[in-house]
């Protein structure tokens, strides 16, 4: 095997930076079952950038439990499955096996951005909050989806263009007002 190569900055790639928020059209690519340390099973899920100059480009939605002793983070995570569900044209009643009935079936996610606390992993396999010289806990910028819409509920011409600095639709006036606030959730 021939590993010789001669090194220059210039070839150093940054494929981590954040999608710009803004409407993409996604699809749920790929899923994750876990089980949190305190023994209670969930799925992360992979939504995958359909079209457009993003493709390809992933969101992770994190944390859809299926069983837990805390009823609030329960009713979130099935309310976040009951969003999905609908985005993806499944209908109110029907019954979901599991996650991969939620796979290849396309939607529009709205994605913004959110802090999150950075972490490092020690030597002995626990995660602790990184810190900067000063000890101030240090934040990274995530994107995640803020709401689901079913693919052709949003006119494509009400989508909001990706990377826009007022994050506005491309023609104002013709989306609901509902649709178009700037609640962070």
């Amino acid at each position: 095997m021939d590993f010789g190569f001669t090194i220059d900055e210039s070839d150093i790639k940054n494929d981590f930076n954040n999608l710009p928020a803004g409407d993409y059209i996604f699809a749920l690519t790929g899923y994750e079952e876990k089980t949190s340390s305190t023994g209670f099973p969930y799925v992360n899920f992979t939504a995958e950038v359909m079209e457009g100059d993003f493709k390809g480009r992933k969101v992770f939605i994190n944390n859809l439990w299926s069983n837990h002793s805390n009823p609030t983070t329960l009713g979130i995570a099935k309310s976040e499955k009951t969003k999905i569900a609908l985005a993806i044209g499944l209908n109110a009643g029907s019954s979901v096996k599991g996650p991969s009935d939620f796979l290849r079936l396309l939607f529009i996610g709205n994605v913004g951005l959110k802090k999150k606390i950075k972490q490092i992993k020690c030597s002995d396999g626990k995660y602790v909050d990184e810190l900067d010289s000063n000890g101030n806990i240090i934040y990274d910028e995530i994107n995640y989806i803020k709401k689901y819409y079913k693919k052709g509920e949003k006119d494509r011409n009400t989508m909001v263009t990706p990377g826009r600095a007022d994050n506005k639709p491309a023609t104002a006036g013709l989306m609901p007002s509902f649709m178009n606030d700037d609640i962070p959730f």
